[in-house]
């Protein structure tokens, strides 16, 4: 049983892993923010995105404690720390930092909903991993 508990730990910290480097890798190469305007300043858009690759590298950085430290108690702080996380991250784009008025513009039509779709799927993966710990205590 011990053993079964471990490799679900495992599994959840590989998949948070994955999940949060898709979030930070694809915000800041493919789903990004608007670029550089001609007068070579940035909107604010580029600072969401750079919050949004942050909080990525911070939720795996968590995830790679989790497949060192491996307890119930290490999983359970982890979780509640990225569902946190999560939410942050799904109202960096447009309700904490402004983004372009035009929805055509790439911080509106590509880097937006792609990292409402990631925290979502961060969040949900980390409110089960969270309440399987919880009933299992």
């Amino acid at each position: 049983n011990s053993s079964e508990k471990t490799k679900r730990t495992v599994v959840y910290g590989i998949a948070l892993l994955i999940i949060s480097l898709c979030l930070t890798a694809g915000t800041q190469f493919v789903f990004h923010a608007c670029g550089i305007h001609d007068d070579g300043s940035y909107g604010r858009c580029h600072y969401a995105q750079l919050m949004i690759g942050c909080i990525g590298l911070v939720t795996a950085a968590g995830a790679v404690m989790l497949l060192i430290l491996r307890t119930g108690e290490v999983s359970i702080a982890i979780s509640v720390l990225t569902i946190c996380e999560s939410l942050l991250t799904i109202l960096i784009p447009g309700k904490i930092i402004p983004l372009c008025m035009m929805a055509t513009m790439s911080c509106q039509a590509k880097m937006k909903p792609f990292t409402l779709v990631m925290s979502i799927v961060i969040l949900l993966a980390a409110g089960c991993n969270l309440v399987s710990k919880l009933i299992k205590k």
